[in-house]
């Protein structure tokens, strides 16, 4: 079963017959994906007690399984301080936080610990001398996903104007979330998106074509100009 079913599977929670809800359950415990958290929240609010009871026994296992597999990364990565790994090493340990920091089972406090461990070791990785293009992409991907945008904003800001499509949209997506409006409007004029010639006062319905529903990007235009 693909991620990419994750609607059809809720539908199969709600019409299906009992074996193939069952069956769909233990599919997700045995390969949980992030993508399958809200699929299981479903399951869990069922209106067949059969399907709540499964639900309830793969939820409590995943997050017992997460909160250990978060304890290890948290040791391993006190452990191994600031020394040097092979890129494949640190690339291994950064997946394994993503994982625990994405998986929907942790609590805040421990959410918050596993993630800054996350983006330290993005950080580590990104300054290691065997980091290639690929390698960079990879861990910039990572660091979105558990929140490093800061990090990722200071990795790429000294190359905003040669970034490639994925970079620049790694790039503004985090200057989105770090709510920097007037970097981000900077950047889209930069690419000649909005041009110069016309009113410094943007419209909204062009902004929405850019750069998705962030119209108060416009107020940023507006007070620069």
């Amino acid at each position: 079963m693909c991620i990419r079913d994750r609607p059809n599977m809720t539908r199969v929670l709600d019409t299906a017959d009992l074996p193939t809800k069952q069956a769909m359950l233990g599919f997700i415990g045995l390969n949980y994906h992030s993508d399958f958290h809200s699929v299981l929240q479903h399951a869990l609010a069922s209106s067949d007690a059969i399907v709540r009871v499964q639900a309830a026994a793969v939820f409590a296992k995943l997050r017992e399984s997460f909160k250990a597999r978060a304890k290890v990364c948290l040791s391993r990565q006190r452990a191994s301080g600031v020394d040097r790994s092979d890129i494949a090493d640190e690339l291994e340990r950064i997946e394994e936080l993503r994982a625990c920091v994405t998986s929907g089972f942790l609590d805040p406090s421990e959410r918050r610990a596993v993630g800054q461990a996350a983006i330290d070791a993005c950080g580590m990785a990104l300054s290691n001398g065997e980091c290639d293009d690929q390698t960079e992409r990879q861990i910039l991907r990572e660091l979105a996903d558990v929140g490093g945008h800061e990090k990722i904003r200071n990795h790429l800001q000294s190359r905003v104007g040669n970034l490639d499509g994925e970079l620049r949209c790694l790039y503004l997506n985090a200057l989105m979330h770090l709510g920097d409006l007037r970097e981000l409007a900077e950047v889209i004029e930069h690419d000649g998106v909005l041009a110069k010639q016309q009113t410094t006062v943007v419209s909204r319905k062009r902004l929405h074509s850019v750069i998705g529903n962030h119209p108060q990007v416009a107020v940023s235009l507006d007070e620069r100009n």
